[in-house]
């Protein structure tokens, strides 16, 4: 069965608000400067 575009889309909601607590979550305890100043970072599923 195809999801439908909204199921699609609350799926791809709920991963991007994943990723973005994951990012959140390294600027407050990272050790590098490069990532608590500058942003320089990636989180993924």
């Amino acid at each position: 069965m195809k999801p439908s575009n909204v199921s699609f889309q609350v799926m791809w909601n709920r991963l991007i608000s994943v990723v973005e607590e994951q990012a959140q979550a390294l600027v407050r305890t990272a050790f590098s400067t490069s990532v608590r100043e500058a942003g320089d970072l990636s989180a993924g599923v």
